[in-house]
């Protein structure tokens, strides 16, 4: 059976970037061998464009993107084609029910990072990424 590959779609932390956070020279000439196949490289990411970009542009490469978790279509001159946000009152909402239960909240735009309390943030990231089973338990409660 033979395929044809038109598309090859990829996230960006913990599979195209490496461990020192960047592109490898190797996922370069990967994506350059799609490219010279006829095959679109586009990546996914949870990233906004001005996030993403600066990796890609380490590697002089330019492609569509997915951004911010599916929120905004970047196309390849960096330009949003199409964007979905929160309405309004569904952020309002959003907001009260955090501050009504002291949950601390970052927001992301395409052009900004917003954070509610960031030293108290940052603090909850770094005790859930060092394994403290007190704060993973209250993320995953709020999640899932």
């Amino acid at each position: 059976m033979t395929y044809l590959i038109k598309l090859f779609v990829t996230d960006m932390d913990g599979t195209l970037l490496n461990d020192h956070h960047v592109i490898s020279d190797a996922n370069r000439q990967a994506i350059l061998s799609l490219n010279d196949q006829g095959i679109e490289f586009m990546v996914a990411t949870g990233r906004g464009y001005h996030s993403a970009q600066p990796l890609l542009d380490m590697q002089d490469l330019r492609c569509p993107m997915i951004n911010l978790n599916g929120a905004v279509f970047t196309d390849i001159n960096g330009e949003a084609s199409q964007q979905k946000y929160f309405s309004g009152q569904l952020l309002s909402e959003l907001l009260d029910y955090f501050n009504y239960y002291s949950i601390n909240y970052s927001i992301m735009t395409q052009n900004q990072y917003y954070l509610y309390n960031p030293e108290t943030f940052i603090d909850q990231i770094k005790a859930i990424s060092q394994g403290d089973p007190k704060a993973m338990a209250s993320a995953a409660q709020f999640f899932f």
